[in-house]
């Protein structure tokens, strides 16, 4: 076998300082694929951008194989790499994203712990509630419109859909929802999901500018993150002085019931208050914005391809999960909502295959998370390259999934069911390995109850000028976009 090659054999293309990136609609990761078709369409190549702090040295990776030896290869190898890692430390210093070893592993279980206990039974009652209420909020939006028939609304759907990620994720970690789809309804936002917005915008500036990385240099949670923070914090600590003083669970009722907080609180690893906080803010932060995105783009999707809309609708309608017109509370009333108890099962949505199908298709289109990025603890090859310990290496999920040779000639496009080319090189919109996001099962009964909720009351479909282009946003967001909303029935319910 050959020797490997020197690192410094890679091909490399210099890049200058950029100006500040203003968060517009573009495919921003297309830069990347563009930069490797100049190169002569190389696997592997390395980029050297100008930073306000100094030169950034990253290596780029396109190509299947390297992508699963890195995902799920030998396990501690491969660790998070400083472009993911420090902007989030930046801000919350055990944030999952941003943690490697040991304390890693020991938040991630506790994590895991808690979200697997409920996920067949409080997420999906809290995802299903909050679906109802999303619901109520468009047939609300479409019975006050001004059209002479009050049969149907156009809508901007992303920040409704974040609202109610929001809500979801804020019950289940502290018992209680924040209002963000309420305060988006009436046009107030509640200081804590402003701040929680403050928290994420400052986040993106951290991973995307490169002219201002002073914060490099900052104490963690200090600059810009401080405002947010000093919302958050006290509220977070509150709770958990409240989850300690509270009685320890002991039944699987009890803990079935209670809010993430208190788990993390009991959870057998003896977590620190520091540790239990950490944890919450990681879902606070990444628990809502991911989901959303992806939740988002499976509407669009769906609203540009009414054929499938409609597969998936027939299919929501015959599962008995949500009907048009007849379902729940007949008034737009939302405490009707908290009151109901006819929740589906959690194995009911499971059997939801064709809009999996769709909310899987839709992700590998329009991946959340565009790149992930690693860096090998010792020195190690690949793709016949030695690539030195601590060398960030970045693969972008966005171009990965376009690539032909995986996913057929129109891997550009939205077609479900899709049938990936190679048994060794499946869509990977969640990453994989050991690092595989922590919130796909979270992700799974959220899509399901959200479209189903939706698809059984309304058609979609897309009135944009063009298509729906992403933005770079901590995740990869829909940009400009306008869909119409029709409801299926005269009175549409709840």
């Amino acid at each position: 076998m050959d020797a490997p090659l020197d690192f410094e054999e890679i091909p490399t293309a210099e890049i200058g300082l950029e100006p500040t990136y203003k968060p517009q609609v573009a495919d921003p990761f297309m830069r990347l694929d563009s930069l490797r078709m100049l190169m002569g369409n190389p696997s592997i190549f390395r980029v050297i951008s100008e930073a306000a702090d100094g030169k950034v040295d990253s290596v780029y990776v396109h190509d299947a194989e390297a992508l699963h030896q890195v995902l799920e290869g030998e396990d501690g190898l491969w660790l998070k790499g400083p472009q993911t890692i420090e902007p989030f430390r930046s801000v919350v210093p055990l944030h999952l994203i941003a943690l490697d070893g040991q304390e890693h592993t020991k938040l991630r279980r506790a994590a895991q712990r808690s979200m697997n206990d409920q996920v067949q039974s409080r997420v999906t009652r809290v995802a299903y509630k909050h679906a109802l209420r999303l619901r109520a909020f468009w047939a609300r939006r479409i019975r006050e419109s001004a059209r002479p028939d009050r049969s149907h609304e156009t809508i901007a759907l992303d920040r409704a859909v974040r609202a109610t990620t929001t809500d979801i994720i804020t019950e289940l970690v502290l018992g209680e929802p924040w209002g963000s789809l309420t305060g988006l309804d009436r046009r107030k936002i509640d200081p804590r999901v402003s701040a929680l917005r403050q928290l994420m915008i400052v986040l993106h500036w951290r991973i995307v500018d490169m002219t201002n990385r002073d914060w490099r240099t900052q104490p963690s949670g200090t600059g810009a993150a401080t405002g947010p923070l000093n919302v958050l914090k006290p509220l977070l600590r509150e709770a958990i002085e409240q989850a300690r003083a509270a009685a320890p669970l002991k039944s699987e009722q009890d803990r079935d019931e209670a809010p993430w907080v208190k788990l993390f609180v009991d959870d057998p690893a003896g977590l620190s208050d520091d540790e239990v906080e950490n944890l919450c803010l990681t879902f606070l932060t990444m628990g809502h914005e991911n989901i959303s995105t992806s939740i988002s783009w499976c509407l669009i999707h769906l609203a540009e391809n009414p054929d499938v809309q409609d597969r998936i609708r027939s299919e929501v309608l015959q599962s008995g999960l949500f009907a048009t017109g007849s379902r729940g509370p007949t008034k737009t009333d939302w405490d009707a909502i908290e009151k109901m108890q006819d929740i589906p099962a959690w194995t009911a949505l499971q059997r939801l295959k064709s809009l999996e199908a769709a909310f899987l298709e839709s992700a590998r289109l329009m991946p959340s998370v565009a790149v992930v990025t690693r860096r090998p603890a010792r020195d190690t090859v690949l793709l016949g390259h030695r690539i030195p310990k601590d060398q960030e290496v970045i693969f972008s999920l966005y171009g990965y999934h376009r690539d032909t040779s995986l996913f057929g000639k129109k891997a550009g496009s939205f077609q479900c069911p899709r049938a990936h080319l190679r048994d060794d090189a499946p869509p990977r919109p969640f990453g994989g390995g050991a690092r595989i996001c922590i919130g796909r099962p979270l992700s799974s009964v959220e899509s399901k109850a959200i479209v189903a909720a939706l698809l059984a009351e309304f058609s979609l479909s897309s009135t944009s000028p063009e298509d729906v282009r992403p933005y770079n946003f901590v995740s990869l967001r829909p940009g400009a976009h306008r869909i119409v909303f029709r409801a299926l029935s005269a009175a549409p319910s709840l």
